[in-house]
């Protein structure tokens, strides 16, 4: 029996970018802190408030959740009322709310609280569905599929990936078509389909290549790495991981 590696990194999305797992020191959170704090009290309007919470939520994302889900509440809150007391700007507000609501998923996900999770994604999709923004949907796909992942639900992580990846081409954003090849490398690695993680792991690696997005590369190499030790290569484990190194 082969043993298993579990040092295979996934990655999630989170609010309209996907989070490097690198997040800013302790001195500059609280200079850019500081800074948002001020222009927040300058805001004159709903939305910007709206815009100004999603940005401090960010900041302590993945240093402070309890932090991070205050404003992002903050946020949940306003756009909703805004949403209910502004029917010439339905639109703002209801995409406001969406990405507010996709941002406290983030957070529950990190918090371990899956379920919770699913249903802030859920509410996220279908209101990001009916304001046809397909980046969007992409990332609630991919973030859905991360959770049903993480709970060894791997056929509807797949589904999830694979729908996510559709819009991702649709759009033509590369770097998170390379992602989404990663994660459902990842679920077939899990599953022992070997083969299959190879092909996907592959076609990110060739696709963050083209990018030179060193991080990217480097991920994809060392979980080629571990697919070779998964079947004894430890040849070739040894030339992955020496690559991994190189770019690092």
């Amino acid at each position: 029996m082969p043993f298993h590696f579990k040092n295979n990194r996934y990655l999630i999305f989170s609010f309209l970018f996907f989070i490097i797992f690198n997040p800013p020191g302790y001195s500059q959170n609280i200079k850019k802190f500081d800074s948002l704090l001020i222009n927040l009290k300058k805001a004159t309007n709903d939305t910007t408030r709206i815009i100004l919470y999603l940005d401090i939520g960010n900041i302590f994302e993945l240093t402070n959740t309890d932090s991070s889900l205050l404003w992002y509440n903050k946020a949940s809150n306003l756009s909703a009322t805004g949403l209910n007391n502004n029917p010439n700007q339905q639109k703002t507000f209801k995409t406001l709310f969406a990405h507010s609501i996709k941002c406290i998923g983030v957070i529950k996900y990190y918090q371990g609280k899956y379920d919770e999770t699913l249903e802030y994604y859920n509410k996220a999709l279908d209101l990001y569905t009916e304001l046809n923004l397909l980046e969007d949907i992409s990332i609630c796909y991919s973030n859905i599929g991360v959770v049903h992942q993480e709970q060894s639900r791997y056929d509807e992580a797949v589904t999830c990936y694979l729908k996510a990846l559709k819009y991702f081409e649709k759009i033509g954003k590369q770097k998170l078509i390379s992602t989404c090849y990663l994660n459902i490398g990842n679920v077939f690695s899990v599953q022992q389909n070997y083969k299959k993680a190879q092909e996907y792991y592959n076609k990110s690696l060739q696709t963050f290549s083209n990018l030179n997005d060193e991080y990217g590369m480097a991920t994809c190499l060392e979980n080629l790495g571990s697919l070779c030790c998964e079947t004894y290569d430890f040849k070739g484990a040894l030339t992955y991981y020496k690559k991994a190194l190189e770019i690092k």
